[in-house]
């Protein structure tokens, strides 16, 4: 089946004013509100809208995992640099109070 063109609001117009002709102004309403203004290929599906989810999530998993590892390293970076601070200023009080 070939793709063909979403239709453009002049089509729609004439299409709707045939429809009220026919099916009367309520019906042709509900069913010009069904028809999506785009490709029809170009719906998301329920299958496309799952997919989409797991791979949000598998992406989220995968940042949660490196903001985890991120934490970790920096964290261990501050905690040396902190003792090495504290040994320095408790050896330069020691060796005050000592002379």
């Amino acid at each position: 089946m070939p793709v063909s063109e979403p239709i453009g609001e002049d089509r729609r117009l004439a299409l709707m004013q045939r429809l009220t002709k026919v099916l009367g102004e309520e019906e042709a309403r509900t069913l010009m509100e069904s028809l999506p203004p785009t490709y029809w290929h170009n719906l998301a599906t329920k299958d496309d809208v799952r997919a989409l989810k797991e791979w949000t999530q598998a992406e989220f998993t995968n940042f949660r995992g490196e903001m985890k590892q991120m934490f970790a390293q920096q964290t261990r970076t501050l905690m040396f640099m902190l003792m090495g601070f504290a040994v320095t200023i408790w050896g330069s009080i020691l060796a005050v109070g000592l002379s």
